[in-house]
């Protein structure tokens, strides 16, 4: 497939950077509208982030000082915040990181669109102004950077790969592709198979020497964390990463078995949802243009390595939870099928016609990220309403040792212990619940242990075995999105600190916004309530 003309390439993609720049704008600007001018994340997530990655700057990998957890789903990621909140940008760390990946990518994608829809007049038409749109829409460029975590760079990387690999006949090794295939697996584990496939490419291509030292950095930078943590007492995995998946649990305890029977589980799972069936719709394609259209060396390299990755994401990948845990490999899988379909659009006399059919399947592929966007103002709401009202309560009315089960912005911020009761940020709980589930028991234990004076938790995760002798002294009621649950309940676990909780909580509930309600009940009348 010939490439477009450069000034074409450029109208695509300076194009698609204001679409999604402005599109952006108005969302950040929409979000901050009801939550005081202060932007809040669509996600709690993003503060485990923060927490760790102030705490680093301190010389310490954790939540708490003195106390070692490895709560971040990435390696990387903390990294980047540190120096940014050591400059001062504070909570918009992560929205400074989202936009330069967001904008990146779509700098990418623009590129990839100009070369599949353009034609030989170098044209841009309103219908290719609609197909960028599609795009946009199809690998969820708006809710995505908003939800303040690393896959909006994941992505960025991810699209790197894409393109150096389709460029690799005529540019070589360029420092794109290398720096994409270094930083994927370093942002998200799922990245090691995109690059593990292109660094095997590189191999095949003769680039022996540039597919090793590359190969060797990742593998020094993995050398480096896996040390880290293992003298810290850590698990070479996150223990969030363990606790979302039972295929990665399985495989860190060496049981294969059991491993090779959570993957096939989980793709049996993996189908069930929406974009898991485009995800495996979209590889079949791909694998049948391979065959049929017999693409150009670069473009038949990207699409292999693409078709690899995608075969694994759907062995053992995500899906749920704002539909950020596919997206990277969901924008691989259509730059690669713009490369290898693009002829039959070029081939066409009149191919206005097969470009409407594409938007149309785009946004199809896309309406689940469309709804989130749609969602992203009541999401952050949310967040504002519901964890960061339990943040001020946590820092500024009654700051004292706290058992938690949704570790963000409880812990961002917090110079008091924090007490993990899901095991994101903390191993020891992790390994409690994966050896002996949810137990009143280890839950007591604990927390008496950490010296915990309340407990601020949704009662429906702990499958009724919050424990006994715990005095449920109020409820926060708020509007929730992706939040776990609408209520948080609170519960007294040093009964001598009734009359001081209570008067906070009672001072508390005088501050909140209108939409979050704060109960509270008295330990005579609720004793031993569960």
């Amino acid at each position: 497939m010939s490439a477009a003309p450069a000034s074409t390439r450029l109208r695509f993609q300076v194009f698609a950077i204001a679409i999604a720049a402005v599109g952006l704008a108005l969302l950040i600007f929409l979000l901050s509208g009801n939550t005081q001018g202060q932007l809040y994340y669509l996600l709690d997530d993003p503060y485990i982030h923060l927490s760790l990655a102030e705490n680093l700057l301190d010389g310490h990998y954790g939540i708490n000082p003195g106390e070692n957890a490895s709560p971040s789903s990435s390696i990387l990621y903390p990294f980047l915040l540190a120096p940014l909140l050591a400059v001062g940008f504070g909570d918009y760390a992560p929205l400074v990181l989202n936009l330069i990946g967001t904008l990146g990518s779509t700098w990418i994608l623009g590129r990839l669109l100009a070369d599949a829809l353009a034609g030989d007049d170098g044209s841009f038409t309103p219908v290719d102004a609609i197909v960028v749109v599609s795009a946009l829409i199809a690998v969820n460029t708006f809710a995505l950077p908003l939800v303040g975590m690393e896959h909006a760079l994941h992505v960025f990387a991810s699209l790197a790969i894409l393109k150096g690999l389709i460029d690799l006949p005529e540019k070589g090794v360029g420092i794109g592709l290398t720096i994409g295939i270094i930083a994927a697996p370093l942002l998200r584990f799922e990245g090691f198979a995109l690059s593990g496939a292109a660094l095997f490419a590189l191999l095949l291509w003769g680039y022996w020497i540039r597919s090793i030292a590359t190969g060797a950095i990742i593998l020094v930078a993995l050398g480096a964390y896996v040390a880290t943590m293992l003298s810290l007492g850590l698990p070479v995995l996150p223990s969030s990463v363990m606790v979302k998946s039972t295929a990665s649990a399985a495989a860190v305890g060496t049981d294969m078995g059991g491993a090779f029977s959570a993957i096939i589980g989980n793709l049996q799972e993996a189908l069930a949802y929406r974009q898991a069936k485009f995800l495996a719709a979209g590889t079949g394609i791909l694998i049948v243009g391979l065959i049929v259209m017999r693409p150009h060396s670069g473009v038949a390299t990207a699409a292999l390595v693409t078709v690899a990755a995608a075969c694994a994401h759907l062995a053992v990948g995500r899906y749920d939870w704002y539909s950020r845990y596919e997206i990277y490999i969901i924008a691989t899988v259509l730059g690669a099928l713009l490369m290898v379909w693009g002829p039959v659009i070029k081939g066409r006399s009149q191919p206005a016609a097969l470009k409407i059919l594409l938007a149309v399947g785009l946004v199809f592929t896309g309406f689940s990220y469309l709804q989130d966007t749609r969602r992203a103002n009541a999401a952050a709401f949310g967040i504002y309403a519901q964890q960061y009202q339990m943040h001020r309560f946590a820092t500024e009315f009654f700051p004292k040792t706290v058992a938690i089960n949704d570790l963000g912005w409880i812990s961002y911020k917090n110079d008091t212990h924090v007490v993990d009761l899901w095991g994101l940020g903390s191993e020891e709980v992790r390994k409690l619940k994966a050896e002996q589930g949810i137990r009143a028991e280890w839950m007591d234990a604990i927390v008496r242990e950490k010296g915990a004076v309340y407990a601020m938790i949704y009662d429906f995760w702990f499958e009724g075995q919050v424990p006994k002798n715990w005095c449920k002294i109020g409820e926060l009621t708020a509007p929730s999105v992706f939040a776990g649950h609408d209520t948080v309940s609170l519960y007294l676990i040093d009964l001598d600190a009734e009359a001081e909780l209570s008067a906070a909580l009672a001072e508390f509930s005088t501050t909140v916004p209108a939409e979050t309600q704060v109960a509270i009940f008295g330990c005579a009348s609720h004793a031993m309530d569960s």
